[in-house]
C-alpha cells in the first residue's frame, strides 16, 4: 500500500477521521487482525494501523480493494460513498447534508462520536478582553 508521504505535523480532516472509524469497525466486524488485513494489501501491518489510527491517509483505490475483496463489500452506494470520502480526505469543509432517510453508515455525527475515545468539557472561569478590568475581575473572583 502506498499511502504517499506524510508530515510530522499530519492533521487528519472529518473524512479521514470517518474511514478510520469504519476500517477498524470492519475489520472487528470480520474478525480479522491488523496483520491479516496488512497481509490482504502487502502491506507493513504498521501501516494499517497508522491508517486506522487515522495518522496515515489511505488511498482510494486502496479503501475500495479493501472494502470490496478485503470484507466481502458490494453496496455501490456503500463503496462510492467511502472511496469518495478518500478521494477527497484532504479537503477540509463539512461532508453531510441534512437528510431525513440517509442511510446509517452516511451519518457522520453518530459516527465520529461512536469513535471518539473521550470528551472535553470547556468551562471558562473569565472572560478575556473589554470586559477583564480590575473592577470587573474583582466582583468576578469576590
Amino acid at each position: 500500500m502506498t499511502a504517499g508521504t506524510v508530515s510530522i505535523g499530519f492533521m487528519p480532516t472529518v473524512r479521514q477521521r470517518r474511514i478510520a472509524i469504519e476500517l477498524r469497525s470492519l475489520r472487528e466486524t470480520a474478525g480479522l487482525n491488523v496483520e491479516q488485513v496488512a497481509e490482504l494489501l502487502n502491506c507493513d501491518p504498521v501501516e494499517m494501523v497508522a491508517v486506522e489510527e487515522c495518522r496515515r491517509p489511505i488511498p482510494p483505490e486502496t479503501l475500495g480493494y479493501l472494502l470490496r475483496f478485503g470484507y466481502r463489500l458490494t453496496d455501490p452506494d456503500y463503496l462510492g460513498y467511502f472511496t469518495g470520502l478518500a478521494a477527497n480526505g484532504h479537503r477540509r469543509d463539512w461532508t453531510q447534508m441534512l437528510v431525513d432517510d440517509m442511510p446509517p453508515y452516511k451519518d457522520m455525527d453518530r459516527a465520529l462520536t461512536l469513535g471518539a475515545v473521550g470528551t472535553w468539557t470547556y468551562n471558562p472561569t473569565a472572560v478575556p478582553g473589554i470586559l477583564e478590568t480590575g473592577p470587573h475581575n474583582i466582583e468576578i473572583w469576590a
